[in-house]
């Protein structure tokens, strides 16, 4: 004997009532609130790859000197040992000399702190990025996590795969 919702041993129930049709208005604010949803997944993710480019296109590449580099370790309940890399460097610019530092987003694997630690070895020299209005802001040339990019890409794959069934949805209804 199979149950399903709305009724009780087999039987129709009274309160069973038939499945609502679409309609263009409930798939249209289905469209609107799944595309918000894609559009701040690729906001989160655009937004620091977006600022990423724009100081390596306007800010000056300096010379600059690994002084310290580092595996992080962290325990958390949750998800066991996370690790990232820590990593310092000094950079002069017209004969004083700056600090800068890059902390990487903590992962539960090591390799990628590892790698960047290989990249970044105490002692390496490395090209920095400075912001001229102020020497005191720098940056790594490369220092995106691939973090930033999984939204973007999660954000878009969701845009499309939701715009898909929302034009689905809408061919569906009865005008």
């Amino acid at each position: 004997m199979l149950l399903r919702f709305g009724t009780r041993l087999g039987k129709p129930s009274e309160s069973f009532q038939p499945k609502k049709p679409l309609t263009k208005k409930g798939v249209i604010i289905f469209l609107i609130i799944s595309i918000s949803i894609s559009l701040i997944f690729v906001c989160v993710g655009a937004l620091p790859i977006y600022r990423n480019y724009i100081r390596n296109a306007q800010w000056n590449a300096v010379p600059a000197i690994i002084i310290n580099s580092e595996i992080s370790r962290h325990l958390s309940g949750t998800s066991g040992t996370t690790y990232g890399a820590n990593i310092e460097y000094e950079y002069v610019i017209n004969g004083k000399k700056y600090f800068g530092a890059y902390d990487s987003l903590s992962s539960n694997f090591s390799s990628y702190a590892n790698k960047l630690l290989d990249k970044y070895s105490q002692g390496a020299q490395i090209i920095v990025k400075v912001n001229p209005n102020d020497p005191t802001e720098s940056a790594l040339q490369e220092n995106i996590d691939w973090f930033w990019y999984l939204f973007l890409g999660v954000g878009t794959i969701l845009m499309v795969i939701f715009g898909a069934v929302g034009i689905f949805m809408l061919k569906k209804v009865k005008s």
